[in-house]
């Protein structure tokens, strides 16, 4: 993806989601029913929460990143399987791409910090809608919307983990998602 494209796209899913966001307020998504509306800095849904609270050691990091980024690339898969739109295939294939990496990465960190092979422990709660009773039509929107808030979540483990770790490798990751 060129870097123009790149920018519009990222301004794109920008707008959606304060349209979405907006829209959900008026409470005239009715496929948007139990969810909470889009404000800064607040969850678009009710498993947002607590997830940056949570966060009190590298450990714990590590149990809420892993299971967050395989969300990402589940829904990603999710929506390649539905869209055969070049630039969002791009764009999905690579969060798939890169977070499948990082989750690889993460899993190795688990085992030679903590002498043990990762394991969901069941602590992750979604921060994605469920994504399969949507329209193909609504399905980018609340999916662009979702991954918004998605990441704004990654942002506040990040910062929580940047604050803690002693662990190089742990600052430049928070770094990176930052």
């Amino acid at each position: 993806m060129s870097k123009n494209t790149a920018f519009i796209f990222i301004i794109f899913a920008g707008l959606a989601g304060l349209a979405i966001g907006w829209a959900v307020g008026q409470q005239s998504y009715p496929y948007y029913s139990g969810m909470m509306p889009y404000r800064v800095g607040m969850p678009m849904g009710g498993g947002m929460m607590g997830h940056s609270a949570s966060i009190k050691s590298d450990a714990d990091f590590l149990m809420e990143m892993i299971p967050h980024h395989q969300e990402a690339v589940d829904t990603s898969k999710y929506v390649l399987s539905r869209t055969d739109d070049p630039e969002l295939m791009g764009f999905l294939q690579g969060i798939i791409d890169a977070q499948t990496k990082e989750i690889e990465q993460m899993k190795r960190w688990h085992q030679d910090w903590f002498g043990q092979e990762y394991k969901d422990d069941g602590r992750y709660r979604s921060m994605m809608p469920d994504l399969t009773g949507f329209t193909d039509r609504q399905l980018v929107s609340v999916y662009l919307h979702g991954m918004i808030m998605h990441h704004m979540g990654a942002i506040d483990m990040a910062r929580a983990i940047s604050g803690i770790t002693k662990r190089q490798e742990l600052k430049d990751f928070s770094t990176e998602i930052i």
